[in-house]
């Protein structure tokens, strides 16, 4: 594997790990199914089948676009919290894992669920909900830090939200 696909990978199976477990949530809901019909030219079903990986795809674009925005904004209120140094501390916390994965010393983390079921009940692997909760988590404190320092709220607001 050559070096930006080991410094990537860490990152990518993080996501993919989210999305997997986002798709089995959705799975379960009866949001977003992984059944697929086949129809034939006179739009009769003549097949189906169950595709975890094709069903995946949308959730896994969604949780990629959104990763790199709250990226941006996590550095953002950073800045507004830390200045400089604090993001540059981030930068260096955040492209750890990347690193060390480079440098081959990153544990392998499975972050994709043993296996898919369909149907309501399971949520996936432990690791993929982790990091879900982790977006999650940054994206409310990303999010708090900027409405604070852009509308300039005061200790009213953040009591307020503590208690919300």
């Amino acid at each position: 594997m050559n070096l930006i696909a080991s410094f990537v990978q860490p990152y990518l199976a993080f996501i993919l790990g989210a999305a997997y477990n986002l798709q089995q949530t959705l799975e379960g809901l009866r949001v977003h199914g992984s059944n697929y019909l086949v129809r034939n030219t006179a739009g009769q079903i003549v097949d189906s089948y169950w595709n975890a990986s094709q069903a995946v795809a949308l959730p896994l674009l969604g949780v990629l676009a959104f990763s790199c925005v709250l990226l941006g904004l996590f550095l953002v209120a950073l800045r507004s919290l830390a200045g400089w140094r604090g993001v540059w501390i981030a930068v260096a916390v955040l492209g750890l894992p990347g690193l060390l994965s480079a440098l081959g010393w990153w544990p392998e983390i499975h972050w994709l669920p043993r296996s898919y079921n369909v149907g309501s009940g399971v949520l996936g692997s432990p690791w993929g909900m982790f990091a879900l909760l982790a977006i999650s988590l940054s994206s409310g404190w990303t999010a708090v830090i900027l409405a604070t320092k852009t509308f300039a709220l005061d200790d009213r607001f953040r009591h307020g939200y503590d208690q919300f």
